[in-house]
């Protein structure tokens, strides 16, 4: 049988709080400090006499303390010195404390107790301009002379492409750039306000000549892809582009229209060439004039002999109204 043990009771005797110290002093003795609490004159009398005496010897010569390292005073002006001169390059209070390891705020206290002025708020340096700010880096980078200086420095790198590019290309009888697409067409670098990169050759072209019509291309004449000589070059429609390409690229072209377009003569036999080939302005295709006017007359006269067919009208059936018995 296991017989259960209460714990033993513990009792505190509390003692009446500021009626004596600890050295059972009365409270007479007792004075109210600045936080409050009450503090007994004669325990701090004692105390005070007991640091005196083993401080100092019966005749009054303070005894020998236990030797401590001490800055030199030469080092340590040196040092506040230093920390002085990196503030008025203009570094930050962070910046020197995690310099000369020390904090922010004793970075404040000499700075001063040497000129007399608060620390100067110097903000953060923004990697983008390199513009101090003291407000947020959103609010920094929404401003306006933050979005002035980094398209300035973008104008500035993009120049600098562009004359890389220009330096780049190998002249002679045609400018070839080192730079091509995968079907040989020379690259221009990318030019701001265009989502897609640019032909070379139409680079050039825009560059030294001007803008190209409207509904035109840009035909090598040399029949070099990569050249970008504007004197290789000819302004043509996209029919014109197909047609004055070689026979062996034609014939790869699995486009009927585009073999249409290269033939001399229509499948009757009448020659395209002169008024009697009509040129369809969407397309480009031609069209021989003399199959179009017979097949307009065979279509008038199928017309005249085949009378137009009436469809028959189906009459709405009437029921008879029934009779109420």
């Amino acid at each position: 049988m296991t017989l259960a043990v209460a714990p033993r009771a513990t009792y505190v005797v509390a003692r009446p709080r500021n009626t004596e110290c600890r050295r059972r002093h009365g409270p007479e003795n007792y004075v109210r400090r600045s936080n409050g609490l009450p503090q007994c004159r004669v325990c701090d009398r004692d105390r005070m006499a007991a640091r005196y005496a083993a401080t100092y010897k019966p005749d009054g010569v303070p005894t020998p303390m236990k030797p401590h390292r001490v800055r030199s005073t030469s080092a340590s002006q040196a040092r506040n010195a230093a920390m002085v001169a990196a503030v008025r390059e203009g570094r930050t209070g962070a910046d020197v404390a995690a310099e000369f390891g020390v904090t922010r705020e004793r970075v404040r206290q000499i700075w001063t107790r040497a000129t007399g002025l608060p620390l100067p708020a110097l903000g953060q340096v923004c990697t983008s301009c390199g513009e101090r700010f003291f407000d947020g880096r959103s609010a920094h980078a929404a401003s306006r002379a933050h979005k002035a200086i980094v398209a300035s420095r973008a104008d500035e790198r993009h120049e600098a492409t562009l004359m890389a590019w220009w330096e780049a290309l190998i002249v002679g009888d045609c400018w070839e750039s080192p730079v091509q697409s995968s079907l040989g067409y020379s690259t221009a670098p990318y030019v701001r306000g265009r989502r897609n990169q640019r032909y070379g050759h139409r680079y050039v072209w825009e560059s030294l000549v001007g803008p190209i019509p409207a509904g035109l291309e840009l035909d090598h004449l040399c029949r070099n892809r990569a050249c970008v000589n504007p004197a290789h070059l000819e302004p043509v429609t996209h029919a014109e582009n197909i047609h004055r390409s070689p026979i062996h690229i034609m014939s790869r072209i699995s486009s009927r229209r585009a073999r249409r377009r290269h033939r001399a003569s229509c499948r009757h036999g009448h020659p395209l060439v002169g008024d009697n080939v009509y040129v369809v302005p969407s397309t480009g295709s031609r069209m021989c004039r003399t199959c179009d006017r017979r097949r307009g007359i065979e279509y008038r006269a199928r017309r005249a002999t085949q009378p137009a067919a009436i469809p028959e009208r189906t009459l709405p059936t009437l029921h008879a109204p029934q009779e109420t018995p």
